[in-house]
């Protein structure tokens, strides 16, 4: 069900109509996302403003792809924050949706959570600290995750994971330059990357110096977005994507859906004298 067909002008009135229709409202039915959400990115043609659009349930989500197009062919300026409640929600539809959407995913194990975690959120995405974020990398060829780059909310680290070749021809030091809109200025910085890996080392002492977990933490990530485009369909290739996930993930040493650990026992502990038996694990 829905109050008003489009986004209205949070004066008094159209506060007290919107609680006086919540509080009439009675829990029933199925969780059928699709109309709801199709209906809350929905703007007339007139409006331009920045929206912030909370998706709340505390049941199962299914036809995942299909609300994963929905969201990415109408999310305009829209920012869409996912919350689940209790030990029904899908996690993975959830945050990821929160990722097309640009937002934030946050997640509330026990109703007596809620109203501390609602009054945390909303004061975040309120006033958020810079909006439009840009970042001009010192390489063509840079993969960067997440691709759409969500804004900077109060108390909330914006983390952003990218990967360029070395280019010996390069500037000594890279720059990136980023900008934002930071509320009715535009905020621009530059970052200085040191190059502090020799091409020319040793393989022994190059290890050495970027075994610092920044590797492994972009691999997560691609590794993420790759799941992501093969649980989408996005392309027919599924059988490239996976080989490319399992690549990943051996590389680095990490867990995927098609990779794990086996720990192997350096130490014998059996005598070589004692005869072997078979025991039921």
């Amino acid at each position: 069900e829905s109050l008003f067909s489009l986004s209205r002008t949070a004066n008094s009135k159209n506060i007290i109509q919107a609680k006086h229709w919540l509080s009439n409202l009675e829990a029933g039915g199925g969780t059928n996302m699709y109309p709801a959400i199709a209906q809350s990115l929905q703007q007339s043609t007139s409006e331009n403003n920045y929206r912030q659009v909370i998706f709340i349930t505390d049941g199962s989500v299914g036809n995942e792809d299909e609300l994963f197009t929905l969201i990415e062919g109408n999310l305009g300026n829209t920012r869409l924050h996912t919350i689940g409640i209790g030990s029904a929600p899908n996690g993975y539809f959830m945050s990821q949706a929160a990722k097309v959407g640009r937002g934030t995913y946050r997640y509330i194990g026990s109703l007596n959570e809620v109203n501390e975690q609602m009054t945390q959120l909303l004061s975040q995405i309120s006033q958020p600290l810079m909006q439009n974020i840009n970042l001009i990398w010192p390489a063509e060829k840079v993969e960067v995750f997440p691709q759409s780059i969500p804004d900077l909310y109060s108390g909330q680290p914006l983390l952003i994971s990218a990967r360029w070749p070395i280019d010996d021809k390069e500037q000594k030091n890279p720059v990136i330059k980023v900008s934002g809109q930071l509320a009715a200025t535009l905020w621009q910085e530059q970052v200085v990357v040191p190059q502090i890996i020799n091409q020319k080392k040793t393989k022994s002492s190059a290890n050495r110096g970027i075994d610092n977990g920044v590797a492994q933490w972009w691999a997560r990530k691609k590794i993420s977005h790759l799941t992501a485009l093969k649980r989408r369909n996005q392309t027919e290739n599924k059988i490239e994507l996976t080989d490319q996930i399992k690549a990943l993930a051996l590389r680095h040493h990490l867990v995927s859906p098609y990779t794990s650990f086996i720990a192997i026992e350096q130490k014998v502990s059996r005598k070589s004298t004692m005869p072997l038996k078979s025991v039921g694990i």
